[in-house]
């Protein structure tokens, strides 16, 4: 429910002994409701004092957000009086010295938020305002259209009201409206330029009329929720870093609906950010906003805790100082810091300085978060603005990427990084099963299994041996059986990052139930791998034939039929797949992932198999490739156990006893 609470003034502008009454009525409130009520309440107060606050509220000093409040009103009346706000500050630490401290940090505060312009439109002598005050085109009725009933807060351009729109109002239902006051002159453009953008992410402009002295009054849609500034801290949130990234996306599909209207926005900030009663975030105060077209020099005006730095120079408006916004308001989401610095000093220091040790201390505070969530902050809050995103919507889109955890191309993501985030896209599938992947790859052993298993059967059916051999088969078979519900239990064991670095020890356990024949006949592992490669092929057909060839499933599957071609040792169609795929890992992977560790045995083994007989050197070059691939596997600790069973079954057909190329 609103709290729609005038304070009178007496004809000097000083409170009514009513404040005092409404503030020790109000005492019992908890110390952010109590903040809200000092703030509502007196924030366009003239000649406040600050021992009025404390004589109402004896525990005052014991409320820190209550307190600070009651400072900062405090110190605006003092700069309406036409005190500087240093001068304001430091004389009432002299007067309250037991509260210097909090004095001098909530003017810090203050100052990092206060829009330049600020201290001038405070101090233009706009007329006050004493509500309920009425205003606007007479109605039928004869009651002007719009009645002011309660100063919600005052913006770096003007004071805002909440008000009721008697035309659109029925009986006990009122039409409420926002209306700011904002002098005369190019301020009172902004409901023109704000009438522009019509996206549900961009408070709406409604009207403009008149106000008193020559001032004007900026109607808008009326959002409950309050500010991002306010709410955002006193929400308790179980996923805060993606509750973050939704609403960002959100802000900047509306920042995007103001570039397209030709608007840049210029001054994005956590206090121009309202949100609706579902949270549904609307972007406000399009007070200092540019058009885009007429490329004109801009000034300083805007927050110093989340301007750019080529806005700080006062360079041309473009859209990469929203960009820069964006990134500060999510930065701000994520850390509850202002990107440039906490006071006014601290960020022009920022906006002038070594922006190298800016990046060191942003990267320290996003250290917990995702690693492509903080990319796509700090990409965002580049110095340069060449460096940032190219608009709003291409930022949004990077953010529904991370919020579908899927990947970041420009960040090169490693082999272990899209499969960690192909584990998060499906963790239900991962845990039942596996993925894409390790379901296809679980089909293809357990069909080459099969198959090889009845073209023995079929070899054997005349054999002496039929009912010894028919029980070692069975039990293979009872072992495929069993596999699913071990690898189950397997990757519910598995973490997403041991199963992301760890997958071919999954065709590892695979193996060892389905290829344990080794040691009983050649023959037949000779058949099983042959049916496997077919399968797999038959596979990778398919997705061809659908156009995926080139998804990551697709690629794994090839990557194992590249290790299955070795284990057949067919060196020639080995080395034609890892030709095939090679380029399109190295556009996926950074070239320093581990995958190409695997990628170089692999080729290793396969030109050792393609090494012609008749060549003088064959023993040389099959020994020297061989011991090249084992000394790349040393660096796969646990992770190559696949590679090892690869490379002893290579060494069979290397002279063991032979002299490694360090001795020859």
């Amino acid at each position: 429910m609103l709290k729609l609470v005038s304070v009178k003034r007496t004809s000097a502008g000083e409170p009514a002994s009513g404040l005092a009454r409404i503030l020790a009525a109000s005492s019992y409130l908890s110390d952010n409701e109590l903040s809200d009520v000092i703030v509502e309440n007196c924030a366009s107060v003239n000649a406040l004092e600050l021992e009025t606050f404390l004589r109402a509220i004896p525990d005052l000093t014991s409320r820190p957000v209550a307190l600070d409040a009651a400072i900062e009103v405090t110190l605006q009346s003092m700069r309406r009086a036409g005190a500087e706000g240093d001068e304001a500050a430091e004389s009432l630490a002299r007067t309250y010295p037991h509260l210097a401290s909090a004095i001098r940090t909530a003017h810090a505060l203050s100052e990092a938020m206060v829009n330049t312009t600020s201290l001038a439109i405070l101090n233009s002598g706009r007329q006050a305002i004493s509500l309920p005050f009425d205003i606007g085109p007479v109605q039928p009725s004869g009651a002007p259209r719009y009645q002011l009933h309660q100063l919600l807060g005052i913006g770096s351009e003007g004071a805002v009201y909440l008000g009721q729109d008697r035309s659109l109002s029925e009986p006990g239902s009122p039409a409420w409206v926002a209306l700011k006051h904002v002098a005369a002159g190019a301020a009172a453009d902004e409901a023109v330029r704000a009438r522009k953008v019509l996206h549900p992410n961009v408070v709406r402009a409604l009207d403009r009329v008149q106000g008193p002295g020559g001032s004007w009054m900026l109607v808008f849609e009326f959002v409950r929720g309050g500010s991002l500034e306010k709410t955002w801290g006193a929400k308790t949130m179980p996923n805060r870093p993606r509750a973050a990234a939704e609403l960002a996306v959100q802000i900047a599909r509306g920042v995007q609906a103001a570039h397209s209207a030709g608007l840049v926005h210029r001054d994005l900030k956590p206090g121009n950010v309202l949100l609706t009663d579902d949270g549904t975030p609307k972007v406000s105060d399009f007070g200092i906003s540019h058009m885009q077209a007429a490329k004109r020099a801009a000034d300083r005006s805007g927050s110093l805790g989340f301007m750019s730095p080529e806005q700080f120079r006062g360079a041309a408006s473009s859209v990469q100082d929203d960009v820069y916004g964006l990134g500060g308001v999510l930065y701000w989401m994520l850390t509850g810091a202002y990107p440039n610095g906490a006071t006014k000093q601290a960020a022009t220091d920022c906006l002038a300085g070594d922006f190298a040790l800016r990046d060191e201390t942003l990267k320290k505070s996003l250290a917990g978060f995702d690693s492509d969530l903080v990319a796509i902050c700090v990409r965002a809050l580049a110095f340069d603005a060449e460096d940032r995103y190219s608009s709003a919507d291409r930022m949004g889109m990077d953010l529904e990427l991370w919020l579908a955890n899927e990947p970041l191309r420009w960040t090169s993501p490693s082999f272990k990084r899209r499969y960690q985030l192909a584990i998060r896209r499906a963790p239900i599938a991962w845990s039942v099963a596996g993925l894409g992947v390790i379901a296809a790859v679980l089909a293809v052993m357990i069909g080459g299994f099969l198959v090889g298993n009845a073209e023995v059967q079929r070899e054997r059916a005349h054999a002496a041996m039929l009912s010894q051999k028919n029980s070692e088969q069975q039990q293979r078979i009872q072992n495929a059986g069993i596999l699913t519900s071990l690898m189950t239990k397997y990757l519910r064991m598995s973490s997403e990052e041991s199963a992301a670095a760890n997958w071919l020890h999954m065709m590892t356990f695979i193996e060892s139930m389905l290829g344990s024949r080794v040691s009983f006949d050649p023959t037949d592992v000779k058949v099983l791998w042959e049916n496997r490669v077919k399968i797999a092929e038959g596979v990778l057909a398919d997705a061809k034939a659908k156009g995926k060839q080139d998804d990551l499933e697709a690629l794994m599957i090839e990557s194992s039929l590249c290790l299955w071609l070795l284990r057949v040792q067919n060196g020639h169609e080995a080395l034609a797949h890892l030709d095939a795929i090679e380029p399109k890992w190295r556009k996926m992977l950074r070239p320093d992932d581990e995958w190409f560790t695997y990628m170089s045995i692999f080729r290793n083994c396969a030109e050792l198999l393609v090494v012609d007989p008749k060549a003088p050197d064959y023993d040389a070059k099959r020994r020297a490739l061989y011991f090249a691939a084992v000394e790349q596997s040393k660096s796969l600790g646990e992770a190559g156990k696949p590679v090892t069973m690869l490379l002893e079954k290579i060494r069979l057909s290397v002279d063991p006893n032979g002299p490694s190329p360090d001795h020859e």
